[in-house]
């Protein structure tokens, strides 16, 4: 699988494409590893966390479902008031970030959830924040 994700991303980031900027070929590449996490840590934390990371996986996977959303309609939806929904998606993204840290922090504090699924909540919440850093808002 990591073989996989380095060919995608080497790809994306050597090729020359015409029709997309480098940033958002690459943003297309990564998102699934993102999201993938991202829903993977939520799943867990709703199955075997406490009250409170249950509460944060199922906001995160509610931020998560509605950006990608927003990011597809924007993305291949054209519409006239493209500025509007780009902003939206990138705040909703600001918030996915903090649902993330909030998941990271509730999953580090309770002892029903595995170790490793607090490593990958914790590099979940690193990866979302790699998108806002390369778009400028």
């Amino acid at each position: 699988m990591k073989q996989i994700i380095f060919c995608l991303l080497a790809l994306a980031l050597v090729s020359n494409t015409y029709s997309m900027e480098r940033k958002t070929l690459a943003h297309l590449v990564l998102l699934p590893v993102i999201e993938g996490t991202g829903i993977y840590s939520s799943v867990k934390a709703i199955n075997d966390g406490n009250g409170q990371s249950r509460a944060a996986g199922i906001t995160n996977i509610s931020l998560l479902a509605l950006n990608a959303g927003l990011g597809s309609i924007t993305m291949f939806g054209k519409s006239p008031n493209y500025g509007t929904l780009r902003t939206i998606h990138r705040i909703i993204g600001f918030t996915a970030a903090g649902a993330g840290l909030w998941l990271t922090i509730a999953a580090s504090n309770d002892s029903n959830i595995d170790s490793h699924v607090k490593y990958v909540s914790g590099g979940y919440t690193v990866m979302t924040s790699i998108p806002i850093l390369i778009f400028k808002f």
